[in-house]
């Protein structure tokens, strides 16, 4: 981890990564949830945290998640804090929407993240 991310990730969310789409009964799988260190804001519900997503489709988000961790992508599902020992269903999560990579190497350090639900 990067000195950067050191002093400024205090916190840790939970991953739940989507494994891919099970036919056969009609669902999405998820793996094994993971811990990743971060910092993250709500979103105010308003015209400011609006995106415009790959269909053309409006949108507003709900949570900004800022890591290092290159893991995550769209279609997992993050929550604030270790909620590791719950179900995808039980845990509150959200889903991951678009996930921006930031260039660090003017620093010396590897891309930070920013993940939106």
């Amino acid at each position: 981890m990067s000195n950067t991310a050191n002093w400024s990730y205090t916190n840790v969310a939970t991953v739940y990564p989507h494994m891919g789409y099970d036919g056969e009964n009609n669902v999405d799988t998820y793996g094994q949830p993971y811990l990743v260190k971060c910092t993250w804001k709500d979103e105010a519900p308003n015209a400011l945290g609006a995106y415009i997503d790959s269909l053309g489709v409006e949108r507003v988000r709900k949570t900004t998640f800022y890591t290092e961790d290159n893991r995550i992508k769209q279609g997992d599902f993050i929550v604030k804090g270790d909620k590791t020992s719950l179900q995808l269903e039980a845990s509150n999560a959200e889903q991951v929407k678009f996930v921006l990579e930031y260039d660090m190497s003017v620093f010396g350090e590897i891309p930070d993240y920013e993940v939106v639900t």
